[in-house]
């Protein structure tokens, strides 16, 4: 599973590369860095394009590294970001809820409105779904 984990990495980063060299090129019309970012971002298509088609990844493996460069590629870092804000039990708390979902287990959530005392008030909670 770390293989697969690090290959999903990889694209997520790849990907991330991509969009930056792209709002690079949109910065700057019309200019050599604008052609230059073409190139590279040529490059990270390649290199998207070569590791999604290598038969020597299972067809299950190039189908998810296709997922995840389809998905909103910073709201990962933005899920990190708010995660080290977390305290250690509650990041140990997100992660039982990450492995449920994968798992495939549906999951509820039910806020309570915390006052500045910490004390919880369950009638005043919303629940989602």
């Amino acid at each position: 599973m770390r293989g697969a984990s690090q290959l999903v990495d990889f694209i997520h980063h790849l990907r991330c590369a991509y969009e930056y060299m792209q709002g690079f090129r949109r910065d700057k019309p019309g200019s050599n860095a604008q052609r230059l970012g073409a190139k590279y971002a040529a490059k990270i298509e390649w290199m998207y394009k070569d590791l999604v088609t290598n038969p020597a990844f299972p067809i299950e493996v190039r189908e998810g590294l296709k997922s995840e460069w389809n998905v909103d590629t910073f709201a990962t870092d933005a899920i990190r970001e708010k995660l080290a804000l977390l305290r250690d039990d509650q990041r140990l708390e997100i992660e039982r809820l990450i492995e449920l979902v994968l798992d495939g287990q549906e999951i509820t959530s039910i806020t309570t409105d915390v006052a500045p005392n910490g004390a919880t008030d369950a009638t005043v909670g919303n629940v989602d779904q």
